[in-house]
C-alpha cells in the first residue's frame, strides 16, 4: 500500500453527522469507563515501557489522533467530546499522544485540547515527518512543535519512504516534566523497526 492509500481523506471543517456520533460514542465509553481501559485499578497498576535513549517510562496504551482529531479547532461543537476524551484519558493515567501533519487539523487540536487542560508539559507528544528534503523536514518538524506544544516534542517519527536520517539540526532539546532528555526522533529501516535517538 503507498502512504495515499492510508491518508485520511481531505478535512473541510465541517463536521459531518457520522463523525460527531462517532465522537460522541467515544466520549461516552471513555466517561462509562472511568479509567478502566486504562488502568485495571488506579493509574500506578499502568503497565509501563521505557524509552531507550531517555529512561522515561511511558503507559503502553496511547491516544491517536487519525481521523478523530481532524476536525476545525475552532468549532466549540466538534472539540466538545474530544475535550471529554482527552480528559478521560489524561486522569486515567494515560500520556502518549501520537498525531502527523497527514491527520488535517489533529496537531493544532491536540495542541489546544492540551492547553486547555492544562496538560500540555504533562503529555508524551510524539508526531510524524511526512516531506523529502531537510529543509521541508525541518520546517515541517517546527511548524508541528509549534501547534502541538509550542516548544520541542518528546518523539518525531521518520517514514522510511520519506527520510533516510535523523536531520542534526532539529530543534533543540528541553527536559520532560520528570528530568530526562526529550528524544529528538526516530529513524526506520523498516515500517515496524524504529530506534529512538535524543538531540544533542
Amino acid at each position: 500500500m503507498t502512504d495515499d492509500a492510508n491518508r485520511p481523506p481531505a478535512e473541510s471543517g465541517r463536521l459531518s453527522r457520522r463523525t460527531f456520533l462517532e465522537l460522541s460514542a467515544a466520549a461516552g465509553t471513555l466517561a462509562a469507563l472511568g479509567g478502566a481501559g486504562l488502568a485495571l485499578a488506579g493509574g500506578d497498576d499502568l503497565l509501563r515501557k521505557k524509552i531507550p535513549a531517555s529512561g522515561q517510562k511511558i503507559p503502553v496504551i496511547g491516544l491517536g489522533t487519525a481521523r478523530t482529531f481532524g476536525v476545525d479547532p475552532s468549532d466549540a461543537a466538534a472539540m466538545k467530546p474530544l475535550r471529554a476524551v482527552m480528559k478521560r484519558f489524561y486522569d486515567g493515567g494515560g500520556r502518549l499522544v501520537d498525531s502527523s501533519p497527514m491527520y488535517g487539523q489533529a496537531e493544532a487540536v491536540t495542541g489546544k485540547l492540551a492547553r486547555d487542560l492544562g496538560i500540555t508539559d504533562k503529555l508524551f507528544m510524539a508526531t510524524k515527518v511526512w516531506t523529502r528534503g531537510r529543509e521541508a523536514g525541518i520546517a515541517e518538524m517546527e511548524r508541528s512543535e509549534k501547534l502541538m506544544r509550542g516548544g520541542p516534542l518528546d518523539l518525531i517519527l521518520f517514514s522510511p519512504r520519506t527520510a533516510t536520517r535523523c536531520p542534526t539540526s532539529t530543534p533543540s532539546s528541553r527536559p520532560s516534566s520528570a528530568g530526562a532528555p526529550k528524544s529528538a526522533c526516530a529513524t526506520s529501516a523498516s515500517p515496524t523497526r524504529r530506534t529512538a535517538r535524543t538531540r544533542p
